[in-house]
């Protein structure tokens, strides 16, 4: 399974048969947009309201960052997908976060087919810690 967490970092977390396989952590959406602002003379902080699903080809100065963020933020999650896919074809993908429902229907506009291959859990953390806390206790 490939956990992939949209919020303040994206993380992608991959395991099988309660083993770790690897994963990647890279700046979340809200985080890219705060390091724009805070690292670049005059580009303004954009609300966490302002990530939509812009225009590719941008305008505006707000837009433009809107589009650059949002729009590599999904070429890099189609890309760790294709390579997901490509190791274990019939793995379960699992988007979870805060920004996870951005991040299903950005890619539901550029990439229906993939998709549609998603489960969207944005509660799965307190799935997982009730899952632990019903397990019986390992510690030492």
């Amino acid at each position: 399974m490939l956990v992939v967490d949209c919020g303040t970092a994206l993380t992608f977390t991959a395991g099988d048969d309660d083993q770790f396989l690897g994963g990647a952590i890279t700046p979340g959406l809200k985080s890219q947009l705060k390091a724009l602002h805070e690292s670049t003379d005059g580009l303004p902080l954009l609300s966490p309201e302002a990530i939509t699903q812009p225009n590719r080809w941008a305008i505006t100065t707000a837009e433009a960052m809107l589009s650059g963020v949002v729009y590599t933020q999904l070429a890099s999650i189609r890309d760790f997908l294709a390579d997901w896919w490509a190791r274990f074809p019939v793995g379960r993908v699992v988007l979870t976060g805060g920004d996870s429902k951005a991040v299903v229907a950005g890619l539901i506009v550029t990439d229906q087919a993939l998709a549609e291959r998603l489960h969207l859990d944005p509660n799965l953390m307190f799935w997982g810690l009730r899952a632990c806390r019903q397990r019986p206790s390992t510690a030492l």
